[in-house]
């Protein structure tokens, strides 16, 4: 699609910030009016907007996506995504650790105990680690705080977050970018550490080094919305 504006920019109603193109605000697949309540979300939003050249380049909008994502999807099935969400808790990456070789069990002990002792920490959790796939049963208490964090959460924030935590596969990373506890880089290292392992020992696939780097640049930006979402 051809660009078919001059300008984006922010319009505020209230506590609403709606992004415009020129006079028209942005609609969303659904058509809601994009509006967002923290101006410095509208404004990254907005700077996406005015960054496209004259033809429109959805993919290098994923903060619009998450925006519509929040808007469509989750105003309309909040319950659903809560509980899609918080399920990652029940198994989530960090907790199931190799049982072998060596330099793995290591790795993953290094780079995954201290995001586990935050999350133990700051929510007041107990997280169970296994080795191996098999399912290992967490605490209910520690489920239902979790869910109790991500129920808290604003429709803005539970959009990002579920999408972060999808491409994670973990919800204690995912709350992490949330908290400001990390960052983008090495929440995707720690989410990556079995995969980069084993790229080492065999050498790297060019595919799946692009989907890799896909997948990051989306985990940035959720990262980027979680936290602008906030303010």
């Amino acid at each position: 699609m051809k660009r078919f504006y001059k300008e984006a920019r922010i319009e505020r109603t209230g506590a609403r910030f709606a992004i415009v193109l020129d006079a028209q605000p942005i609609k969303t697949p659904a058509r809601r009016v994009l509006e967002v309540f923290s101006e410095d979300l509208a404004g990254l939003i907005r700077d996406e907007w005015n960054a496209q050249g004259e033809e429109l380049d959805m993919a290098a909008m994923p903060l619009t996506a998450i925006a519509y994502a929040a808007i469509d999807r989750v105003k309309a099935a909040r319950d659903e995504i809560i509980e899609e969400t918080a399920a990652f808790a029940g198994s989530d990456l960090l907790c199931y650790r190799a049982a072998e070789p060596d330099e793995l069990v290591t790795r993953q002990k290094t780079m995954w105990d201290p995001f586990i002792d935050w999350a133990e920490e700051r929510f007041g959790v107990n997280m169970v680690l296994t080795e191996g796939v098999i399912p290992v049963e967490q605490p209910q208490h520690s489920l239902q705080t979790i869910r109790k964090r991500v129920d808290g959460c604003n429709d803005m924030v539970l959009a990002a977050l579920n999408s972060a935590t999808k491409l994670t596969g973990s919800l204690v990373l995912a709350l992490a970018l949330a908290e400001g506890h990390a960052d983008a880089p090495a929440v995707w290292a720690a989410a990556q550490l079995d995969e980069e392992f084993q790229n080492e020992q065999y050498g790297e696939d060019g595919e799946a080094k692009a989907s890799s780097d896909s997948k990051f640049l989306a985990l940035d930006a959720a990262t980027r919305f979680m936290r602008a979402a906030r303010a």
